[in-house]
C-alpha cells in the first residue's frame, strides 16, 4: 500500500482543508501588508535596496542556484545505473550549466573589476593560482 492510500481518505481531506485555510490566511495576510515575504538573497531591508542591487541578489541567487543543480546532476548521474535515466540527466546538467554561463555573463557585464580578473583566468593555461594572484593585480 502506498503512503497515501494507507494514510486513508479521510485523513488526507481533512489535512488538505487545513492546509487550504491556512494558506488562504497567509496570502490574505501578505496582500494586506501585515506580514512581509523574506528572501534569503537579501540581507538588508529589500524596499530600501536600489532595484539594480535587487536584480544582481537575485542575479546572484540563480547562479548560486544553478552551481548547485549542477552538483546535485553529478552526483545522481555517478550512482544512476539506468543509462537512459542517466543520459536525461546529463542533458538537463547541460541546460543547468548554461544558465550558469548566462548567469555569470549578466554579472560580469555589469561589473568591469570582476570582467577583468576573470579574462585573465579562464580559458587559459597555466597555474591558475599564480593567474588568478596577477589577475587580481590588475584591479587593485
Amino acid at each position: 500500500m502506498d503512503r497515501i492510500t494507507s494514510f486513508g481518505a479521510d485523513s488526507l481531506e481533512s489535512a488538505l482543508g487545513d492546509n487550504r485555510v491556512f494558506t488562504e490566511n497567509i496570502s490574505s495576510l501578505y496582500q494586506k501588508k501585515e506580514i512581509k515575504m523574506g528572501f534569503d538573497q537579501y540581507h538588508e531591508p529589500p524596499e530600501e535596496l536600489s532595484q539594480e542591487m535587487r536584480t544582481f541578489a537575485r542575479m546572484i541567487t540563480s547562479l548560486i542556484e544553478e552551481a548547485e543543480a549542477i552538483g546535485w546532476y553529478e552526483q545522481r548521474m555517478s550512482l544512476e545505473k539506468d543509462k537512459e535515466a542517466k543520459a536525461i540527466m546529463a542533458n538537463a546538467q547541460k541546460e543547468e550549466f548554461k544558465h550558469f554561463g548566462m548567469n555569470l555573463e549578466f554579472l560580469l557585464r555589469r561589473n568591469k573589476n570582476w570582467r577583468t580578473e576573470l579574462q585573465s583566468i579562464l580559458f587559459t593555461t597555466g597555474d591558475i593560482v599564480k593567474q588568478g594572484e596577477a589577475a587580481e593585480k590588475k584591479v587593485d
